[in-house]
């Protein structure tokens, strides 16, 4: 289901928004209602989601004696299953960009 690069949930197309809402089957009366907690829900969460993904294929890859740097592409061929090969080489050239690791460390920062 996740078929993009996707940092945060305002990154994800509404179609997809649509497409991962209708996995789970609603009252009609109550759609509108569930919609709007369930968005606000995951857009709270992706980062720690992604954070908790970057977190296990680092851990992964220190088990298999790879090099854990600040270079996420080492990192290429250790995935989450829930995520298209594709899509997580994207994610990870995002993950390797100047802009992306600023921000990275700044939001660390802040949340210290």
């Amino acid at each position: 289901m996740w078929s993009g690069p996707w940092e945060s949930w305002k990154d994800v197309p509404n179609e997809d928004k649509k497409r991962l809402f209708e996995r789970f089957h609603w009252e009609e009366k109550w759609i509108g209602e569930i919609f709007s907690c369930w968005e606000r829900c995951i857009a709270a969460n992706i980062p720690d989601l992604l954070c908790r993904v970057r977190d296990q294929a680092k851990e992964m890859a220190r088990s298999k004696d790879i090099l854990v740097e600040d270079d996420m592409s080492v990192h290429t061929d250790i995935k989450p299953p829930w995520i298209k090969t594709e899509t997580w080489k994207q994610m990870i050239e995002i993950w390797n960009t100047p802009e992306w690791k600023a921000k990275s460390k700044r939001n660390k920062k802040n949340q210290n």
